[in-house]
Order: C-alpha cells, then sequence, then structure tokens
C-alpha cells in the first residue's frame, strides 16, 4: 500500500518532551497535505521506542536551566515556548526572582522544574 510519503507518522507526538526534536510529528499540516494527494497516513498504533514523557513542573531535576516543553503539575497544560506567560508576579515574589517569572498560562503556576528549588 501506497502511504504519504512512505513513512509511518507519530501521532503521540503532542505528549513527549522530544516533541520540538520529532521528525515524524502527525500533525495537523500533514494530515491536510495527505488528504489533499488522497494518499491513506501510515501511524504508529503505539508509543514508538524514542517516545519520552513529558516533564512535570516542580519535579526534582537536577539544577541546571528548566527546559520547556514542561507539563504543569497543578492543571496538566503543556507549557511551550509559545505559550508561556513571561510576566513578573511582583518585585517581592521569591520565585520570580530566584527562579525566573514563567508560569502557566492556563493556571499561573510558576514552570520551573524544580531542580534548583
Amino acid at each position: 500500500m501506497n502511504c504519504f510519503k512512505d513513512r509511518t507518522y507519530c501521532g503521540f507526538y503532542i505528549d513527549c518532551y522530544e516533541s520540538v526534536n520529532c521528525s515524524r510529528p502527525l500533525t495537523p499540516e500533514i494530515i491536510a497535505l495527505a488528504e489533499k494527494k488522497g494518499l491513506p497516513i501510515c501511524q504508529f498504533s503505539e508509543k514508538p521506542e524514542c517516545f519520552k514523557g513529558m516533564l512535570k513542573t516542580g519535579e526534582d531535576y537536577p539544577c541546571g536551566p528548566c527546559y520547556l516543553p514542561l507539563e504543569c503539575s497543578k492543571c496538566g497544560t503543556i507549557i511551550t515556548e509559545e505559550n508561556v506567560n513571561n510576566e513578573q508576579c511582583s518585585t517581592d515574589c521569591e520565585l520570580c526572582d530566584y527562579a525566573a517569572c514563567g508560569k502557566c498560562p492556563n493556571c499561573g503556576e510558576h514552570w520551573h522544574c524544580g531542580g534548583c528549588l
């Protein structure tokens, strides 16, 4: 059977920590292109070996820079570079002062990984 671009795409990329590096994400753009060409899309039926679950905010990671994406431990929102709220709470906020002022766009919880606190 001929599939779109003769490759297997991953629909699990949305929940994968490595999604920014994924070469096979099953994005809406890929789906639209395949539909336009009238070709089926081959996709993983199970999470592939390269899948890494989303890291959560506030978990105990080694100290160092915090990297996005992260999953908010409070509300479950995936925090990315595109949606993070970087406004400082106030001049009195110790978290904003010490660990940067990034917050979840949904609930406002600070998004640090927890390694430094």
